[in-house]
C-alpha cells in the first residue's frame, strides 16, 4: 500500500450535489488533516510532505467502505513547485490535478492505497467559506 498525498485547492461543494458523499474502495484509507470547514495552509501542507517535526497529524482517518465527504481537488499551479520540492524532501509521492477531480474519482483511480488529503476542506453551500477558520485558530 503506497502513501499518496493529494495536493491542491480543496473544497466540499454541497450545493446541487446529489449526496455529497462517497465510499472508499476496498483496501483504501484516507487521512484528512483538517476538519470540514477549515483551511489548510501551504506551510502546513508542505510541512506534512517534508515530514517535519511538529507537522499536523491526521484529524480523521477513514477505512475501506466508509462514507466520506466527496471533496473536490482543484489545480494549484501557483504552489506546484513548493509541493513537489517538499515531496522530494520528504521522500513521498505527491499528486496534483490539472482539472477539478472529486475524491470519488481519485479514490477509484488510486484504490488500494493510503491516501492523504493535503488541501482545504472548506464547505461551499455552507454559511460562508470561513466558518471553520484556520487550523492555527485552535
Amino acid at each position: 500500500m503506497a502513501n499518496i498525498y493529494f495536493c491542491g485547492h480543496g473544497a466540499w461543494a454541497t450545493t446541487g450535489a446529489s449526496t455529497g458523499f462517497t465510499h472508499l474502495p476496498p483496501g483504501t484509507t484516507l487521512r484528512v488533516y483538517t476538519p470540514v470547514g477549515r483551511f489548510l495552509s501551504i506551510d502546513q501542507a508542505t510541512a506534512i510532505l517534508r515530514k517535519d517535526q511538529g507537522a499536523l497529524t491526521p484529524d480523521q482517518t477513514f477505512s475501506q467502505y466508509q462514507s466520506v465527504t466527496d471533496l473536490t481537488l482543484s489545480p494549484c499551479p501557483e504552489h506546484k513547485f513548493q509541493f513537489m520540492l517538499a515531496a522530494l524532501s520528504g521522500g513521498v509521492r505527491a499528486e496534483m490535478v490539472e482539472q477539478d477531480r472529486t475524491l470519488a474519482q481519485l479514490a477509484a483511480e488510486f484504490a488500494g492505497n493510503d491516501l492523504h488529503w493535503l488541501a482545504c476542506r472548506i464547505r461551499f453551500g455552507g454559511l460562508d467559506t470561513t466558518e471553520g477558520g484556520f487550523n492555527d485558530d485552535v
